[in-house]
């Protein structure tokens, strides 16, 4: 549930395993967990089991000099109920027609100049200006393990800014024209 994922992220390790252990035995989710050591196995989207619901999470693969596989389910996944999530330490470097364009939901840790500037332009600047989203970036990433929440399917007066989970910024403009 959303409530659990909430949790995760507020709580958890980040150990997948770990966190569904600890679920309640009455809602524990019938969940499998698969791991893919070689890129080359990781099924097709279409492939996939259409009747669940199906998580795939891409991480470390930065290297890869192959994205096409996690591009193929930022690009067709959804048909397949599959959902995606990319962890990367590089926003700058991840494929901007498939993976950066298809992402609804980015969660960013402390980033480099650059690539808070590539987010930025890529899908802020009509919200706020620069300094602002600096600022608001700054100001959550003062905490030792402050994120921000950007949920590209919301308007920027409806949550579409937001830090750790518990926090919603509207941009000025906004504000202003409520």
């Amino acid at each position: 549930s959303k409530a659990d994922i909430l949790n995760l992220f507020k709580n958890g390790s980040g150990d997948i395993d770990n966190f569904i252990e600890k679920l309640p035995k009455k809602g524990k989710p019938k969940c499998s967990v698969d791991y893919f050591e070689d890129s080359e196995l990781i099924p097709d989207p279409s492939e996939v089991d259409k009747d669940k619901k199906n998580l795939f999470i891409f991480d470390d693969i930065m290297t890869n000099s192959n994205q096409n596989k996690a591009e193929d389910f930022y690009t067709r996944g959804r048909h397949n109920n599959t959902s995606s999530i990319y962890i990367s330490q590089n926003y700058h470097k991840l494929p901007r027609q498939t993976i950066r364009s298809n992402a609804n939901i980015l969660i960013l840790f402390s980033l480099a100049k650059k690539d808070l500037h590539h987010i930025y332009d890529d899908f802020i600047s009509k919200d706020m200006d620069w300094k602002e989203f600096e600022k608001f970036c700054n100001d959550t990433w003062k905490n030792k393990h402050g994120y921000i929440i950007f949920n590209k399917k919301l308007d920027p007066d409806e949550g579409k800014y937001q830090a750790n989970f518990n926090k919603i910024y509207i941009p000025e403009k906004y504000i202003f024209s409520l």
